[in-house]
């Protein structure tokens, strides 16, 4: 975008310019599954006894809230572009 727009965005925050920065925190699709105690696709979470008293949370203690895949979306897409591109010579 940058190389096309130069004129009205940058990425220097000292610009007069619409600046452009990464987004830094969690997306509307995660949130729930991270955040809910007991929705989504996240394990269930206990915050509080049944007496009502919290739970004390311990780093040490602490699981993933979601499965991470075994290989990143660029892995992914590279494997897929092989794969089509095989399926392509050999048709």
């Amino acid at each position: 975008a940058l190389e096309f727009h130069s004129d009205s965005i940058s990425l220097d925050k000292s610009s007069k310019n619409v600046v452009f920065e990464p987004f830094i925190g969690v997306g509307p699709r995660s949130f729930f599954n991270l955040f809910s105690t007991n929705l989504g696709s996240g394990y269930p979470v206990a915050r509080k006894t049944e007496h009502g008293q919290t739970i004390d949370w311990k780093e040490t203690d602490a699981k993933l809230r979601t499965q991470m895949l075994p290989c990143s979306y660029m892995e992914r897409e590279t494997i897929a572009a092989a794969l089509l591109s095989r399926y392509i010579e050999e048709n």
